[in-house]
């Protein structure tokens, strides 16, 4: 995904963007053997939505004629926190829903019509190509299919190779640091299954997120996707592990913090074999802290930061990414990886600060407590529980959590009074309001030589 992102973004600067990819090109809407986490619950926030359909306009009609999903994410969805559901509120903008591999193959497939764009199937990047004078990064070594091994020169090489990311490595051996990086282990161990999805399934709502709330490391999601199917995913902190037999799988998920997703999967038909995944550790990678770095190359996505995938922020982040690259790319190219790095480590410092400050709440994840962590630690829970009557607040905690306003919104004057008040004698609102079922088309809104090796 990162690698489609910054491939379009390249394409209205270079006369030529080659996308290096180790895998063979699926059919659309069928699951990439490099992407073992795509056969799992896949969450595009709606600032993510935002900014793709921005960069790829008409992407999401694309992913609507195949099967997609649009809706209301304040209305059509139920977010689940330390417990509470929350109220439904009117969000700024719609969420699209869509499994990982129809997501990715759409972006794919509006990426090749665009001129100049060379898509390199099963090749692999084995290192990079280094100026003469070891300042700069002028191409890679390439393996093709045939297993033969040549030099690829380009003006500009981003790494978009994942998590697993070799570039650490390879600055080492050519006598660059190595960036620090941040770790949070979390142990996570999940489980998804594929139903099928009834007309009357969830009332009209298009996902459910249950969120784990300590002492409960337990955490779900289900999302609706195309082919009248809902994608089932139950997740477990600290080396909780979420049982792949049918009858085990549904007595875990009526463990979580709250009953709606057993509810449902006690009633809907499996269609698929269970599928498992692990995800150790969320992981930054500090490049922008570095002294030296070599000119003419960036580093994208995941293999910036690495997101406990509970969150659901990875797709999001990266398509912000593209955003923040189209304005370092005004200034040129000299310079521009230092522009870059900084302005990226701005942007992802949010979503890392979100995740980390959830991760901490369990005391199995080692890591610094600071004052403000342990406050927030009392007041969002507080907050959550008032969200559940209070559209304001709901509304708040939707656009914090979609990526749409910054945390501290979250600590503003108006929110925290309502947040920490007395709770009045007098009932609480009727907030539910109509749920607004999953609509079938989005309504209107106003709102020279690159490489791209991608995983």
């Amino acid at each position: 995904m990162s690698g489609i992102v910054a491939a379009r973004v390249l394409s209205d600067v270079f006369q030529q963007v080659t996308v290096v990819e180790r895998d063979a090109t699926p059919v659309l809407g069928e699951q990439r053997k490099g992407v073992p986490q795509g056969r799992h619950t896949h969450g595009l926030l709606y600032a993510g939505r935002e900014a793709l359909e921005r960069l790829f306009p008409g992407w999401t009609e694309e992913v609507l004629r195949h099967g997609g999903l649009v809706l209301c994410p304040g209305r059509a969805g139920r977010w689940i926190h330390h417990g509470h559901p929350q109220a439904r509120v009117d969000a700024p903008t719609q969420g699209l829903l869509a499994s990982r591999p129809l997501l990715e193959g759409t972006l794919r497939a509006c990426l090749l019509r665009r001129p100049g764009v060379h898509w390199l199937e099963k090749t692999e990047v084995l290192s990079p190509l280094w100026s003469t004078d070891g300042r700069s990064i002028v191409g890679a070594h390439l393996r093709d299919p045939d297993g033969s091994e040549r030099p690829f020169r380009a003006d500009l090489v981003v790494d978009a190779l994942g998590r697993g990311s070799p570039t650490p490595r390879w600055f080492k051996q050519f006598g660059y640091p190595e960036p620090d990086s941040d770790e949070v282990r979390v142990d996570i161990h999940y489980a998804t299954r594929l139903f099928r999805r009834t007309p009357d399934a969830l009332g009209g709502d298009g996902f459910i997120v249950v969120a784990a709330t300590p002492p409960n490391p337990r955490a779900g999601a289900v999302v609706a996707i195309e082919g009248d199917r809902f994608i089932v995913t139950l997740a477990g902190m600290m080396g909780e592990r979420a049982p792949t037999d049918i009858e085990g799988f549904r007595a875990y998920a009526w463990e979580l913090p709250a009953p709606d997703i057993a509810q449902l999967v006690d009633r809907a038909e499996p269609v698929s074999v269970p599928v498992t995944g692990t995800f150790p550790a969320s992981v930054r990678r500090r490049y922008e802290r570095l002294r030296r770095f070599p000119e003419r190359y960036l580093v994208f996505g995941d293999a910036l930061a690495s997101f406990n995938p509970i969150f659901g922020q990875g797709m999001t982040v990266a398509a912000l990414e593209g955003l923040v690259l189209i304005d370092c790319l005004a200034a040129g190219l000299e310079g521009l990886s230092r522009r870059f790095l900084a302005r990226a480590a701005k942007l992802v410092d949010i979503p890392w600060g979100t995740a980390v400050l959830n991760d901490l709440r369990f005391p199995e994840v080692a890591g610094r407590r600071s004052g403000m962590v342990r406050f927030l630690h009392r007041y969002l829970p507080r907050l959550y529980e008032r969200g559940r009557d209070d559209p304001f607040i709901a509304r708040k905690v939707l656009e914090v959590v979609n990526l749409g306003a910054p945390p501290p919104t979250l600590l503003a004057p108006r929110v925290a009074w309502r947040a920490l008040r007395p709770r009045p004698r007098r009932e609480a609102l009727d907030s539910s309001g109509p749920r607004g079922p999953i609509e079938e088309t989005l309504r209107p809104e106003q709102s020279v030589h690159a490489s791209v090796a991608s995983r």
